[in-house]
């Protein structure tokens, strides 16, 4: 009897330590499928459908390696891009990593993360960029963001009609009167029509070439009171470049050039022989199986020291974002050597990340990638005023008169500066 009553009370401790033993599978369990729930980040881009490409390999390649974060890609064409996101934030949602340029401007309303703590609490090596870039997505001290590349400008050359004209290939030692007067050698006419232009050049750039002056565009770019494109540099350089046009017509008219579609086209017909551009123009070039080309260093003007462009659109997470740590997950991989990587074997980005710009995946190239790397070091940040938008949007609808010769840069200056001024110098 006493035998029987031991056994019963071993049955029944091994079932209290069965069922316990359970619960804790159970609770673990439990805790996994909690960890392993799958969390959806939305993602917004716009882009031409090579950038949309990448990107949707890029979200795929990340679901890969987190099964516990699924990329929802919200993609929309630059003309709506904004005014979506702008609905959407005024609405109470947002996206939880978007692409965005005039970074500044968005910080300003509360809506986009700081990164800073972010990255000291991950780990993520800011020192992998130049501070020139990050300046164009700090606010009021803060960083809200990195760039995914740079909008570098550099000369690219015809070979064949630098060939055909015997004139040397241009290096690091251009000045500008030497590239005024290649570009006007280069230029040949049938009777009245040009059939060759020595240069091409995007007028949206005519900021890069005050700089190049001399000139400048505020008294600061990030906390302007001041407009300053009434000094004799700034004008000089306006009209440096009306020039090429209208005086010496070895650049293409307006209409031709407001388009880089349209540049490219003129270059690899072989009816081009320079075009200060960026690294997008590199795609179309390298389709064409017999043109030759290169790229070289933006020539110095006087004795006004190197200036380039620095930085350019980049990733954000909104502060509205539900899972602050799935989406720092997708931004720092997005901003990390493995999508840097991936853009850059695309042939069209010049990367922002250091690692990657000067790593073979970026230099082994047919053209002379260094000079972008070089070109980079000299780069300076757009301006960083959140009024920088309606400046430029101002500028360049009262430029267009000097870039189709109806008007002097001066007289265009002086009859633009009433506005350009309402727009910075207001509080």
């Amino acid at each position: 009897m006493k035998k029987t009553k031991k056994i019963s009370v071993i049955i029944l401790l091994v079932i209290v330590i069965a069922s316990l033993i359970a619960g804790c599978s159970n609770e673990s369990s439990s805790n996994n499928s909690s960890s392993d729930k799958q969390v959806t980040i939305v993602w917004s881009y716009w882009g031409d459908p090579w950038e949309v490409a990448i990107d949707k390999k890029i979200a795929a390649d990340f679901e890969a390696t987190h099964k516990n974060i699924k990329i929802e890609q919200q993609y929309a064409p630059w003309s709506s891009y904004f005014q979506k996101l702008q609905t959407q934030w005024s609405g109470g949602t947002s996206p939880d990593v978007m692409f965005l340029n005039n970074t500044v401007s968005y910080a300003k309303t509360g809506v986009l993360q700081e990164i800073t703590p972010l990255a000291k609490k991950y780990g993520y090596n800011l020192d992998d960029y130049y501070p020139e870039q990050l300046k164009e997505f700090q606010y009021d001290g803060k960083l809200y963001g990195v760039p995914r590349d740079n909008d570098t400008k550099v000369l690219f050359y015809n070979k064949k009609l630098f060939d055909d004209a015997k004139i040397p290939y241009p290096d690091k030692n251009l000045t500008w009167d030497q590239l005024v007067d290649i570009s006007k050698k280069l230029t040949k006419k049938d009777g009245n029509v040009t059939s060759q232009y020595g240069i091409a050049f995007d007028p949206s750039f005519w900021f890069l070439t005050t700089w190049m002056n001399g000139g400048q565009l505020f008294d600061d770019d990030s906390n302007p009171t001041k407009v300053l494109l009434d000094d004799p540099k700034a004008i000089d350089a306006l009209q440096k470049l009306g020039d090429l046009i209208n005086k010496d017509k070895s650049a293409p008219p307006y209409e031709l050039i407001k388009d880089s579609s349209q540049i490219s086209q003129l270059f690899t017909t072989n009816k081009l022989g320079l075009i200060v551009g960026n690294h997008a123009l590199i795609p179309s070039f390298t389709k064409v199986a017999d043109l030759k080309w290169d790229v070289t260093y933006l020539p110095t003007i006087g004795n006004n020291p190197k200036v380039n462009v620095a930085g350019g659109a980049g990733y954000t997470i909104s502060s509205k974002t539900k899972h602050p740590k799935e989406a720092w997950e997708f931004w720092s991989y997005l901003t990390g050597p493995d999508a840097q990587k991936l853009f850059t074997e695309s042939q069209l980005i010049v990367p922002a990340n250091k690692k990657v710009l000067n790593s073979d995946t970026f230099l082994k190239q047919s053209y002379n990638a260094q000079v972008f790397i070089d070109e980079t070091k000299a780069g300076r940040a757009y301006p960083t005023t959140p009024k920088a938008n309606d400046f430029f949007t101002a500028t360049n609808q009262y430029f267009q008169a000097i870039w189709t010769g109806q008007k002097s840069a001066k007289d265009s200056v002086n009859e633009a500066l009433p506005q350009l001024k309402k727009i910075i110098e207001s509080k």
